[in-house]
């Protein structure tokens, strides 16, 4: 729960920016023009859909999801190290610098000996916080990612499951940058992320960077 209060916090405080940056640039005299909350959309609007792969890096901890052998050293079982990860989502643009969407995400990551694997459905939320302040900028984002999923801790010479992490509670931050346009509707372009995945057998966290891209249905 903490970490998901966090998580709005950390957007109502994007948001409040936004809004304060309209505030602080009074209208220009004799300007009969819509303030650019409200302005047509000029990059993102519509239905949207965007696809997330790359290379995650990251630590998982856990138990086999059974009340008598939670905590116990005997049943504890870890690793780290690299795998992949991939989102799929889709939704709405609701202005050219708000976006939303529903999706699926998986991710994958070990050693030679062990690896965890995990999917997710989550709630995806992109701002634009300087689309209205820097031509340079207008296309970097913030992301969040907020859902539930599962995963287990495995032996790779023989697929034995030696912790299951039950219902875990998922949240995500990022950023990525639309650096390539295609036709006006698709944007190309990098990002990097964090991952925290909690539950009462598991703990799983870890980073992704790659490649997303996403279609826009405008404007």
């Amino acid at each position: 729960m903490k970490a998901w209060s966090t998580a709005v916090a950390l957007l109502l405080g994007v948001f409040h920016t936004e809004h304060a940056f309209a505030a602080a640039d009074p209208p220009a005299a004799g300007a009969d023009q819509k303030a650019w909350e409200t302005a047509p959309a000029t990059r993102r609007s519509g239905f949207t859909a965007g696809l997330m792969t790359g290379l995650s890096f990251g630590n998982v901890i856990g138990y086999p999801n059974d009340i008598s052998k939670l905590g116990d050293p005997a049943f504890r079982s870890a690793t780290s190290g690299l795998g992949s990860g991939g989102t799929l989502y889709i939704g709405g643009a609701l202005t050219d610098w708000f976006t939303f969407g529903f999706g699926l995400t998986q991710s994958s990551f070990g050693s030679s000996r062990l690896v965890s694997q995990g999917g997710a459905f989550l709630f995806h939320i992109e701002a634009f916080p300087m689309f209205a302040r820097s031509d340079a900028l207008r296309d970097v984002a913030l992301f969040a990612d907020f859902g539930t999923g599962s995963a287990t801790i495995k032996r790779r010479s023989d697929g034995r499951a030696w912790s299951s992490g039950g219902s875990l509670s998922i949240v995500g931050f990022g950023a990525l940058w639309e650096t390539w346009r295609l036709a006006g509707h698709v944007a190309i372009g990098p990002y990097a992320a964090w991952h925290y995945q909690d539950s009462n057998a598991m703990t799983r966290y870890f980073g992704e960077v790659g490649i997303r891209g996403a279609f826009y249905g405008g404007p």
